[in-house]
C-alpha cells in the first residue's frame, strides 16, 4: 500500500499533470522507510518527474537530503547529466 501511494503518481507525471505537493508529501512521508522496494519507488517516481520537470525533481531530492538512501538517490538522479548529478550530491553533503 505504501509503495502504491508512490507508484500511483506515475501516470499523471507521464501525462504532465503532476500534483507536486502530493508527490512531495508522499516522498517525504516514506523517505525513512527501510523497505528496498519503497526506497526504489521513491527514486523511480522522482526520476520520472526529472524527465519532464527537472527543477521540481531536484527540489524534492534536496528537500529529502541526507534522509534519502543511496538507492533512492541513485534512482532519482539517473536521468540527470553526470555533472548535474555531482552538483546535487555535493549540495546534499553540504546540508546540515
Amino acid at each position: 500500500v505504501r509503495r502504491a501511494s508512490l507508484i500511483s503518481h506515475l501516470p499523471k507525471i507521464r501525462l504532465g499533470f503532476v500534483e507536486f505537493p502530493q508527490l512531495k508529501e508522499s516522498c517525504t512521508q516514506l523517505v525513512s522507510e527501510q523497505e528496498f522496494f519503497i526506497r526504489k519507488a521513491i527514486g523511480w517516481v522522482i526520476r520520472e518527474l526529472s524527465e519532464r520537470r527537472p527543477d521540481d525533481a531536484e527540489r524534492i531530492i534536496l528537500d529529502l537530503g541526507k534522509l534519502s538512501s543511496g538507492l533512492t538517490l541513485r534512482e532519482a538522479l539517473r536521468k540527470f547529466s553526470q555533472d548535474r548529478q555531482e552538483q546535487i550530491k555535493l549540495q546534499i553533503k553540504q546540508l546540515k
